[in-house]
């Protein structure tokens, strides 16, 4: 990924980021507190229908971990409702990736939910780890900002396995993926986060 190509993501996300409102969800009543980090507001009831805004808020989760910024969600597709949320959480345990984050939220506080019933929403399309653990899950539908190969162009690490592909391989599950929601918000995520370590590694510092 070229520099110009990085700071055009960079400002992007800037822009974003000061639209954004101090907000952050509070339990499962909808409700809305204060919170120190500079989140996007939840979609209200009457926008649970777009992705868009579900998206936003994966954006504002992955502000907990800006050097992993892989932020998700799971929403109830009858009412609109968070059930869930999580973010990248590999410094304790490597395996805990922002979608097993929110699944394991999930099984936590419901855990006999239909996940024919859920979607789940990520900054970056699952990894295979992840979309196993969507499909063990029983989740149907998986909507998703940056892909696989977009962060492999910019220097992820990644398995190179897409979550299509695991997903038709995968007969005995029904899934379906919808990529590219808010595509330039979540690459300019990854694109910052990617060029801070690359300025670590040389010791020219970001501001």
């Amino acid at each position: 990924m070229t520099n110009a190509l990085k700071n055009q993501y960079i400002r992007r996300l800037a822009k974003l980021m000061k639209r954004s409102m101090k907000t952050k969800y509070s339990g499962s009543s909808s409700k809305f507190t204060e919170s120190p980090l500079d989140e996007i507001p939840l979609p209200r009831q009457s926008f649970m229908n777009d992705h868009e805004l579900y998206m936003q808020r994966a954006i504002g989760l992955s502000a907990n971990v800006p050097d992993f910024p892989f932020g998700a969600l799971i929403v109830d597709r009858g009412s609109g409702e968070i059930l869930s949320e999580g973010w990248n959480k590999s410094s304790i345990n490597p395996t805990l990736h922002g979608e097993v984050d929110a699944i394991n939220q999930l099984v936590h506080s419901h855990p006999r939910i239909d996940g024919k019933d859920l979607v789940l929403y990520t900054t970056a399309e699952p990894c295979p780890m992840c979309q196993g653990a969507i499909l063990w899950t029983g989740i149907e539908m998986v909507v998703f900002g940056t892909s696989i190969r977009s962060l492999q162009s910019m220097g992820w690490r990644q398995i190179d396995i897409l979550a299509e592909e695991v997903i038709r391989r995968s007969p005995a599950w029904r899934c379906t993926i919808i990529g590219g929601v808010l595509e330039q918000d979540c690459d300019a995520l990854f694109a910052l986060a990617i060029s801070r370590r690359d300025s670590a590694k040389s010791g020219v510092a970001i501001g």
